[in-house]
């Protein structure tokens, strides 16, 4: 996510809880509690470069000198994860920002893998060249922003052999297979993106070309906290 989309996100969120006018101290709380939890509600997953999801929606009662404001967590694409502050009454139109030079969660990274079960194999794209992702990301410091799967056909692997001329069952074969796939049969290829960001068909072109997907956050009913690695 680009500085200028995550800035474009960060002030539409809090231009949602502006300046509530002049009326009573409880009034204008209770009023900004209201459009607080509202938050809840948007629908941020069509921002260009920066489909986003909201999490979570609380309000943080005032204390001591700390005045209530409307906590808000969530994830933009691909796991970028954030936390606002958003103040709940006088607010003075000025936003802070303060991150990790995006040094955040670089321990790691979850992904899913639709249609693989356990480690391999399945009706997804299950074939991927993990080794080379993770040689360029630890030696050249190069962080992927998507894995491309490939869907290598069950009939073949069902054909393959152990190192001792035995048959084999396609799950063995699947982990036993060579990179880059040049001369295995692949039925179809996908984007693998960080969880919890999909792969979603563009609409045109062959659907069985990874090219033809794009990033996309999950239904909100499926969404899920994540929390990054510390």
């Amino acid at each position: 996510m680009t500085a200028h989309a995550r800035s474009a996100l960060f002030a539409c969120l809090a231009l949602l809880l502006p300046p509530l006018g002049i009326c009573a101290q409880a009034a204008r709380t209770d009023e900004g509690a209201a459009r607080c939890q509202a938050l809840a509600t948007v629908d941020f997953t069509q921002i260009q470069d920066a489909p986003t999801q909201v999490a979570e929606v609380d309000v943080v009662a005032a204390r001591a000198d700390d005045p209530a404001y409307c906590r808000v967590r969530g994830y933009a694409w691909p796991q970028v994860g954030f936390e606002l502050r958003l103040p709940l009454d006088h607010w003075n139109g000025k936003f802070f920002e303060a991150g990790c030079g995006g040094a955040c969660g670089d321990t790691g990274w979850m992904l899913r893998v639709p249609g693989m079960p356990h480690c391999t194999s399945g009706d997804g794209a299950f074939a991927i060249d993990y080794v080379s992702y993770l040689e360029d990301w630890v030696e050249r410091n190069h962080a992927p922003e998507k894995l491309l799967g490939a869907h290598v056909d069950r009939h073949y692997l069902e054909q393959q052999a152990d190192v001792d001329g035995k048959p084999t069952d396609p799950w063995t074969a699947a982990l036993a297979l060579h990179f880059p796939l040049n001369r295995v049969p692949v039925t179809f290829t996908r984007p693998v993106f960080p969880f919890p960001t999909l792969a979603k068909y563009k609409g045109t072109g062959d659907p069985n070309d990874a090219a033809n997907f794009r990033p996309a956050a999950p239904p909100r009913e499926n969404a899920e906290v994540v929390q990054s690695p510390r």
